[in-house]
């Protein structure tokens, strides 16, 4: 696995590839359905990629000075499109396995 700067690790991200920072503060997990992009720990989860639906999502919450910092630094490159989302949604969206089912759970809680 490739060592990187935190702001070398956005050329990873935007190819959804796995990478180590040199400080291990920022790392990716790759399942079959996402491609998951963390600050500090599974708790913080800043990136998601959507496998079936091609779609970056990325948690707009606010934490610290340098989970923003990670958020910025690692931002898959401009050419693609975000959907921003609060930390449950996204925490929501990886423990429910992406987008389809995320959404499901969601509509079923309000019939």
């Amino acid at each position: 696995m490739e060592t990187t700067t935190n702001r070398g690790a956005a050329t990873y991200a935007s190819r959804r590839q796995m990478f180590q920072t040199r400080h291990r503060s920022v790392f990716p997990v790759d399942t079959d359905d996402l491609y998951i992009v963390y600050s500090y720990g599974y708790h913080w989860p800043i990136y998601v990629y959507d496998k079936a639906t091609g779609q970056w999502f990325g948690n707009r919450s606010k934490y610290s000075v340098t989970t923003t910092r990670h958020l910025s630094d690692v931002k898959p490159a401009p050419h693609h499109e975000i959907t921003w989302l609060t930390v449950e949604q996204v925490v929501g969206l990886v423990d429910s396995g992406g987008f389809a089912n995320f959404a499901a759970t969601k509509m079923r809680r309000k019939a």
